[in-house]
């Protein structure tokens, strides 16, 4: 893969990983949901595979063709009832966002996978907002912080910082594989059995799918220590074409 498209496959990644962690950030937005719609913003998905992307797409189309042009309050309403119930719940929650209940007997927030993916952060200066009162693993946190780490690879990348590029892949790989990889197909699994949301099912499986497409990404981009045969210094990419 060459510096072109290594650049552009990091920016297709933060573009839609950040999309994604922000329709699941906090109780759902009207401004975004109606851009998402009139927009139709997933008419086509960057960076996913087309083939692994065709079955969430096909349930975000239906869902938006549902839709009103421009986006109603009876839209917003059936959105906004569908978050509430998946995530939020009067009692047990149907499909938590946060890493740490997939991992408590006791559904708890606040554990330890709260303070590894706190640390994830703060190793680059970062906090979730209200961190001592809003668990650090929610969902869209993770995916926001995956889409930060994309943009600080390609912004060493374009600044020829060899370092900075393989230390931001090599951490979003590890981010990836030990925390949203690590129980979003459970989080998806629960949604397709408790919603018939074309949206949240769609969105569920797109996250999943991009989860992993960025953890392979990484994986391949990480390897920078050896020598590119084109040339004599070493190369943030596996090849290059020089």
């Amino acid at each position: 893969m060459d510096t072109d498209a290594i650049r552009s496959r990091l920016a297709e990644e933060e573009a839609l990983l950040t999309l994604l962690g922000r329709l699941l950030y906090g109780m759902p937005d009207r401004d975004l949901f109606a851009r998402v719609v009139e927009e139709r913003l997933f008419e086509s998905i960057p960076f996913v595979d087309g083939a692994r992307a065709r079955q969430p797409q096909d349930l975000l189309l239906a869902w938006m063709d549902a839709c009103a042009t421009p986006f109603s309050d009876s839209d917003f309403e059936a959105v906004r009832v569908d978050y509430t119930r998946l995530f939020v719940g009067a009692q047990k929650v149907a499909a938590p966002l946060w890493e740490s209940v997939h991992f408590s007997r006791e559904r708890m927030v606040f554990q330890e996978r709260t303070l590894q993916v706190r640390a994830a952060y703060r190793a680059y200066n970062l906090e979730v907002e209200g961190f001592q009162h809003e668990p650090d693993d929610h969902l869209a946190s993770e995916l926001l912080f995956a889409a930060h780490l994309a943009r600080i690879a390609k912004e060493s990348l374009d600044a020829g910082n060899e370092e900075g590029f393989e230390r931001a892949m090599s951490d979003q790989h590890d981010f990836l594989e030990e925390h949203p990889n690590s129980w979003v197909e459970g989080w998806r699994d629960l949604i397709l059995e408790k919603s018939n949301s074309n949206l949240y099912r769609g969105l569920s499986m797109l996250i999943t799918q991009a989860c992993k497409e960025s953890a392979l990404l990484a994986k391949e981009l990480k390897r920078t220590g050896d020598a590119c045969p084109g040339c004599e210094a070493r190369c943030p990419a596996s090849s290059c074409n020089a």
